[in-house]
């Protein structure tokens, strides 16, 4: 049986770690807790799961969670947000694979809740299971991946070196209201905006490619984008079946590449002055 760390990386998660950490208590041999100046009462809740609990300045999502796992020799790492929950057919499942890995990388489907609704249809794909020895994320302060540490490179979901779990991962996320989505679409625009203004790429690793100065070119950057992102939720993601809720969440994503355009283009207009 291979050994896993569960890691998590937190700052002011008082409502929701609990939950969290309770979910990996019987799976994880150790849980390796990351916090980045929190003022709640955040540290004391994870006393109760673990003495493995560090600080360490905010430095970015990527080499955090490289921190949290600088902190374990376990042959495995599990990574968990402060706001989600492992299930107990997850753990099993993880507890299925610990005792004999075909694999180096496992990827987790991920339901996020949104105004009280599981968008079961929504759910997304991430890559939160690996083998210590065999990778590591990206230094990206967001939209960090996880790369092989042979080459480099990112695992892909249609690696055949890769597994897929079938139990899901549960987001509950701080987007239980609209008011709590705002505030951090308003965040991570920025945030997305200032690292394609840095790399030159999108948060996919695309080319941007945008003439300031001419007002098609600008159009379709910034509305092309935000179509093609509702269509592929809406539509390709089945998102029309999760409700209003479903369609809500498919409109936000596509103003989400909207802001983080024109915050980008806002950047790169000030920094030509």
């Amino acid at each position: 049986m291979k050994t896993l760390a569960a890691i998590c990386i937190v700052k002011n998660e008082e409502k929701h770690i609990k939950c969290a950490l309770n979910s990996v208590k019987g799976l994880a041999n150790e849980i390796i807790v990351v916090d980045s100046g929190s003022t709640d009462n955040t540290l004391n809740i994870a006393k109760q799961f673990t003495d493995k609990i560090y600080t360490n300045s905010w430095p970015g999502y990527g080499p955090q969670k490289n921190f949290a796992v600088s902190k374990t020799n376990c042959d495995f790492v599990l990574q968990i947000d402060a706001d989600e929950e492992v299930t107990p057919d997850l753990a099993k499942e993880i507890k299925s694979i610990l005792s004999q890995p075909k694999f180096d990388y496992y990827w987790l489907g991920i339901v996020t809740e949104f105004i009280g609704r599981p968008l079961k249809h929504l759910s997304g794909n991430n890559l939160r299971l690996f083998n210590r020895s065999a990778a590591q994320w990206d230094d990206k302060k967001i939209h960090e991946q996880v790369i092989k540490k042979e080459n480099g490179y990112p695992v892909k979901y249609s690696s055949v070196d890769s597994g897929k779990l079938s139990s899901k991962l549960l987001h509950h996320s701080h987007y239980q209201t609209l008011t709590d989505y705002k505030k951090r679409q308003e965040k991570y625009t920025s945030a997305d905006a200032e690292e394609m203004l840095k790399t030159g790429k999108d948060r996919i690793g695309k080319d941007v490619k945008v003439q300031s100065k001419n007002i098609f070119s600008v159009w379709f950057f910034l509305y092309e984008r935000a179509l093609k992102q509702f269509i592929k939720k809406l539509f390709l993601h089945k998102g029309l079946l999760d409700g209003w809720q479903g369609w809500l969440w498919c409109f936000l994503s596509a103003q989400y590449e909207y802001k983080m355009c024109k915050k980008y283009l806002k950047l790169k207009n000030n920094n030509a002055k």
